[in-house]
């Protein structure tokens, strides 16, 4: 029984970093694009 909720809780914790790893990748790739975009901008109007 206690091992069986140790595997579900380490399972869940597994399961919500992936998550958050996933959305800091998205984070960090949106802001990437948002400055390459700003870097664009900045050379047509240079």
């Amino acid at each position: 029984m206690h091992s069986q909720q140790l595997k579900q809780l380490i399972r869940r914790t597994v399961t919500t970093r992936r998550l958050n790893l996933q959305q800091a990748l998205a984070a960090l790739a949106r802001r990437r694009t948002a400055q390459n975009a700003v870097e664009a901008i900045a050379k047509v109007h240079g």
